[in-house]
Order: structure tokens, then C-alpha cells, then sequence
């Protein structure tokens, strides 16, 4: 993997990283809700990006991700550039890609919400559902009113 970084230009190794940390992020985020099944690529990740850092290193640049974009920093010139733009460029092409990979998902979760929909409907015209959503609410009720008669106590008390 090192050797295919040592080919690429420091733009595109910045703005390989700074994909990689946003894959990283969303890795994260699915990974707490329970989404990933291979968690080994969080590990494989970081290592991609340590290496890149790395390759960025061995030519004497530092790397900066911050709120208010990308700039790197050439130790041995000693000048700065931002790169927010080679970065957007890199981020609005592979998001054209997911576009088109994600089109079927998109109508696939619609036909599903449709099924989950017509089930719902046919379980509102259950009769038996509806004789326990009426328990449920004279319990809720009952519940209501004892809290009601609790408090008239405490104020007649006076606690």
C-alpha cells in the first residue's frame, strides 16, 4: 500500500485521508447503532491512514483538518496551501458514485414502507386489537384518576 501512496501527489494522498476519515466516522456511527457486520475495516482504516500520514511525513508535509478546511504545510519550502478544493472535487465524485449505488436501495425501502403500511392498515380493522386499545386506555384512566385523587389528599393534608 506504501508503495502505491509513494506514486500519488500529496493532493490526492490529502484528500484520500481526508475520505478515509469520513469513512471512519461513518463506520463509528454504524457500528454503535449495530449496522457494521465487518469491524475489522475499522482497523484496516486507520492503518490506510496512518500509512498515508506516513508517506506525507517521509516528504515533509503536515497535514491540518479543521473546521474551516484542509491545509497542508511544506516544512521544507515553508509555505502553506489550502486544498479545500481538490478535497470537494474528490468528495463530489465519489458521492455521484454512491448516488447511483444507493437508487435502489432508496425504492427498495419505499416498496417496504408500502408492505409495512398494508399490514398496518389490515391490523387497524382487527376488531381484537381494538378491544385491547380499549383496555388500554380505561386503564390509563383508572391510573389517571387515582393520581388525581392522591393529590386532592395531599392538599387537604396539606403535604
Amino acid at each position: 500500500m506504501i508503495k502505491e501512496l509513494n506514486q500519488k501527489t500529496n493532493e490526492e494522498i490529502c484528500a484520500l485521508i481526508v475520505r478515509l476519515k469520513l469513512q471512519l466516522l461513518e463506520s463509528r456511527f454504524k457500528m454503535a447503532s449495530g449496522e457494521l457486520e465487518k469491524t475489522h475495516k475499522i482497523a484496516e482504516i486507520r492503518k490506510t491512514i496512518a500509512q498515508a500520514f506516513t508517506v506525507l511525513n517521509s516528504r515533509g508535509i503536515d497535514l491540518t483538518i479543521g473546521t474551516h478546511g484542509v491545509t497542508m504545510y511544506d516544512r521544507k519550502n515553508n509555505k502553506v496551501k489550502s486544498i479545500n478544493n481538490v478535497i470537494e472535487n474528490s468528495l463530489d465524485a465519489k458521492d455521484e458514485t454512491a448516488k447511483k449505488s444507493s437508487n435502489k436501495t432508496v425504492e427498495q425501502s419505499i416498496a417496504q414502507s408500502t408492505v409495512a403500511a398494508s399490514k398496518l392498515e389490515k391490523t387497524n380493522n382487527n376488531p381484537e386489537i381494538t378491544k385491547v386499545e380499549q383496555k388500554n386506555t380505561s386503564n390509563q384512566k383508572l391510573v389517571q384518576s387515582k393520581k388525581t385523587s392522591t393529590e386532592v389528599k395531599r392538599k387537604v393534608i396539606g403535604a
